[in-house]
């Protein structure tokens, strides 16, 4: 764990997590036929691994909603303790509210992050592992005061975007996942986020470039690296919960995220 979300973590508000004797007592999974059974031990480890390390984490990021991780949380239908649901990328539990979403993520056993939002929307994998999302969490909290602008792109669905590294600081892997993509070091940084992918086979992403000085923010459309993802001005800004104005920074810094 680096500096960076040290920090941020220790500023989060702490719940008490799931004791491990209730995990091991009462770990279920549903089948996808709504069958439920005892937990094998594979999935039991995982969801113990998981509460130990991130049970009872909580955080404002950009709205009054927090994020939760914990097996406390709730999946859709009536809560029934640590339970794991057969999904199409595998067995996953309910461990993380995301309240800019004001919805619920699962945790898949191998550790990836993954929204369901039901059918006929498809099941997403948004971040590597748990730590990776908290990385790239602790790292908007930190940038989303600086002067910005904001971008949005619309790629095919499920494909990620191709950016090459021309003109950009270097890649952020402790940050970056299937739907985060990050570049900083110096006094700039940018941040592609997958927002969302319903709407007629294509994914969109908001893109942000930041700088320490509004005048130093650039416009990503001049900028080799994102040139061919088309990328248009945002005419509504997610870090500020404001319109935007087109040409211009975003220097207004928002509330107090956490």
């Amino acid at each position: 764990m680096g500096r960076r979300l040290k920090g941020f973590l220790d500023q989060a508000r702490r719940f008490d997590p799931t004791p491990e004797e209730v995990i091991r007592s009462e770990g279920r999974v549903v089948d996808a036929c709504g069958r439920e059974s005892r937990a094998p031990e594979e999935i039991i480890e995982a969801m113990v691994r998981f509460e130990q390390r991130f049970g009872g984490i909580g955080y404002k990021l950009l709205v009054g909603n927090p994020m939760t991780y914990g097996l406390r949380v709730k999946r859709h239908g009536p809560r029934r303790g640590p339970t794991a649901y057969l999904t199409e990328q595998g067995w996953a539990f309910a461990g993380i509210v995301d309240g800019d979403l004001t919805w619920g993520l699962d945790v898949l056993v191998d550790g990836r992050v993954a929204v369901d939002y039901g059918e006929p929307i498809a099941y997403r994998v948004l971040n590597r592992n748990v730590e990776q999302r908290l990385q790239s969490d602790a790292l908007l909290a930190e940038l989303r005061h600086r002067p910005h602008r904001s971008f949005e792109f619309r790629v095919a669905n499920k494909v990620t975007p191709s950016i090459p590294d021309a003109g950009l600081p270097p890649v952020l892997p402790e940050a970056s996942g299937e739907g985060a993509l990050w570049w900083g070091g110096g006094e700039s940084a940018f941040f592609a986020r997958l927002h969302s992918w319903i709407y007629d086979g294509m994914d969109s992403w908001q893109l942000w470039a930041f700088a320490v000085q509004p005048s130093a923010v650039q416009d990503v459309r001049d900028l080799v690296a994102f040139r061919a993802l088309q990328p248009v001005e945002s005419t509504w800004c997610h870090l500020c919960g404001e319109p935007t104005t087109a040409g211009e920074t975003c220097t207004q810094a928002p509330g107090k995220s956490a």
